[in-house]
């Protein structure tokens, strides 16, 4: 080492990431399906998890960043306000990532689910920089509403003599996004392959001078080795060698975690606001830049289920709600609970999930009826009006991994909106195609895909392919 190249150990710094990803607009601890608390989900107890993490850096004399990895937007009914809410106050979650003081938040594939203009209306009074690195505009008077990079400047609280901290950052999700949404975004934009978008960006990054660079990947662990299109790359991602932190999602499953290693700092923070990821990076001033000489990188959650016996128990918070969130959102969350409270019909047998997979499931045989009824007027004169119908549904609330509370459960009686969402959770659009039987035996083996193999005369195999569950 040349005495130029040395570290001045006089110059140290640390810089703390903290990073929330898939929340799908869980912002209080409330269960709008069931109208109850449910202290398992929302921002709003990770945002005490953010003060009490603020306040731990600023004793230690650490910088901040304050990062959300996607889908966050959209996905319960408190961010499907009534339009005429929209020129009244900003949206729900708008206000919840200002209040929280976000420094950057990137974009997940169910962020364009409803579209470009959609997205472009919820994105509108979110102060902060919203990033997309891998999609790109295909008509170039297209102006989409997120940059593709960006460089943020942190000064070192205990280095006052030495040069801002300058951080580049960048955002990738998934290929199939376009695939996804194509009825949305096809013939708009085009997505690059994640892997090739973040060498890219990072390399212009430290290029523009950046000391280090942090990726926003909405994108879960994968296979090892990159491939064209991979929609699970962290791997390949952390392999890259130009990443000093990664903050994953997509899959809603939390890291770091030993059985997947990786080569640089790292952390998922579940989903619904489950956990607050944090990575911790100490710097060295080296000779003309900062360069990061140790991490760490841990989660907290917001929730732990005690064990009794070693069975499952009762779920306890781990920490309060913020109050200012609670009473800057009172408002929304009164309203949302109005409308989930409006009377809609009665059930005679019970609707709900929890043999789903087994049998019969009486909620989704209503949903695939009602889709059903929808359709056949619209098919009147049309190519498709002798075909056979085949009305296609699929659980949104069935445990697997996102726990054993998840599950769509409608009592005899009273049917209220708050109901119907329980049972069809994603307001997605019905949509309906032409198929050849070869294309309905791939979706029907899709479909089975879900369930593992099991050999005859065999025990204590699980029935669920747990990554695909």
């Amino acid at each position: 080492m040349t005495g130029s190249d040395q570290a001045d150990d006089s110059k140290v710094g640390s810089l703390r990431i903290l990073a929330t990803t898939d929340l799908h607009a869980n912002l209080l601890s409330h269960d709008y399906y069931s109208d109850q608390p449910d202290p398992a989900l929302g921002l709003s107890r990770v945002a005490t998890l953010i003060a009490q993490a603020r306040r731990e850096a600023a004793a230690r004399g650490a910088a901040t960043l304050l990062l959300d990895n996607g889908d966050s937007i959209f996905g319960t009914p408190i961010a499907e306000r009534p339009l005429e809410l929209s020129d009244i106050r900003a949206a729900p979650v708008a206000r919840a990532f200002d209040l929280l003081n976000y420094d950057a938040i990137g974009l997940g594939n169910h962020d364009f689910d409803f579209g470009l203009d959609q997205l472009r209306q919820a994105l509108l009074r979110i102060s902060c920089p919203v990033l997309c690195s891998n999609m790109r505009a295909l008509d170039p008077q297209l102006s989409l509403p997120f940059c593709q990079s960006i460089v943020l400047e942190r000064d070192l609280p205990d280095t006052a003599d030495a040069p801002p901290l300058r951080i580049g950052l960048l955002s990738v999700l998934p290929m199939q996004t376009l695939k996804w949404a194509a009825h949305l975004l096809q013939g708009k934009v085009t997505i690059d392959d994640m892997v090739q978008s973040a060498r890219d960006h990072a390399a212009a990054l430290r290029a523009e001078g950046c000391d280090i660079v942090v990726a926003l990947a909405h994108t879960g662990i994968g296979e090892r080795r990159a491939t064209y299109g991979i929609e699970n790359a962290l791997h390949p991602l952390a392999n890259l060698g130009l990443l000093d932190a990664i903050v994953g999602g997509h899959t809603h499953l939390t890291l770091p975690d030993p059985r997947h290693p990786v080569s640089v700092p790292i952390v998922m923070p579940g989903a619904h606001g489950s956990h607050l990821g944090v990575i911790d990076l100490q710097v060295t001033w080296r000779s003309d830049r900062w360069a990061v000489t140790k991490a760490t990188s841990t989660l907290r959650p917001i929730a732990r289920r005690k064990t009794i016996g070693g069975a499952g128990g009762v779920l306890t918070p781990l920490v309060a709600e913020d109050p200012a969130m609670i009473a800057a959102l009172a408002e929304d969350h009164a309203e949302t609970r109005i409308r989930m409270a409006q009377p809609v019909g009665r059930t005679s047998q019970p609707l709900h999930s929890y043999f789903t997979f087994l049998g019969r499931d009486q909620a989704l045989a209503l949903v695939a009826w009602a889709q059903a009824a929808a359709v056949r007027p619209a098919l009147t004169d049309t190519v498709a009006s002798n075909l056979p119908l085949l009305s296609a549904t699929a659980p949104g609330k069935f445990g697997a991994r996102s726990g054993p509370s998840n599950y769509t459960d409608v009592p005899v009686g009273q049917m209220y909106m708050r109901h119907v969402v329980d049972i069809q959770p994603f307001p997605n659009e019905l949509r309906t195609v032409v198929l050849d039987g070869a294309k309905l035996r791939d979706w029907l083996e899709m479909s089975a895909g879900l369930f593992s193999q099991i050999a005859p005369g065999t025990f204590g195999s699980p029935l669920l392919d747990e990554d695909r569950a």
